[in-house]
């Protein structure tokens, strides 16, 4: 994944190098995966077109990206820690009032403790919460403006 978040507009602009898509969260529910078509791996010239895609946050909203070696943990009898289960677990640390750093800190635990206590993959987890332009408030046109001006920005530069 690489991607930018526009502090000031919410705009979140990514491409997926191969990775689970983002977990959009929206009033402390699941609301949906951010997908993206993947383009081939950081640093590889794979000759795969590269999408660049973008997606509109509001103030409040959190994005959980993560690797597949979190959702994809074994215990003892093969099964898997699961995507679902992850999310869930996610949400339910934002519903009980706890910070995002408490809520990373207790699911690894709980993955380490569902594998028994040691990962054989890449796991990494990013939890982010946008609150909004604390400087200003953004009408919904302003915002749309600024996707549309992103937009413009990105055809002009892959252009040249």
């Amino acid at each position: 994944m690489l991607g930018d978040l526009d502090l000031k507009t919410g705009v979140l602009s990514w491409i997926n190098c191969g990775h689970h898509p983002p977990v959009l969260i929206r009033g402390k529910r699941w609301t949906a995966h951010l997908d993206c078509p993947p383009t081939h791996p950081l640093g590889t010239d794979l000759d795969v077109p590269v999408n660049l895609c973008r997606a509109q946050l509001e103030p409040g909203d959190r994005l959980l990206l993560y690797t597949d070696g979190v959702v994809e943990a074994r215990d003892a009898k093969g099964h898997e820690f699961g995507r679902d289960r992850f999310v869930d677990f996610v949400i339910r640390g934002q519903a009980d009032g706890l910070a995002a750093p408490e809520t990373l800190r207790r699911l690894v635990r709980a993955v380490l403790a569902h594998h028994d206590g040691q990962l054989t993959d890449d796991a990494a987890v990013l939890l982010c919460e946008w609150h909004g332009d604390t400087q200003t408030t953004a009408s919904p046109a302003q915002y749309e403006s600024a996707i549309r001006q992103g937009s413009r920005r990105s055809a002009l530069s892959t252009s040249s």
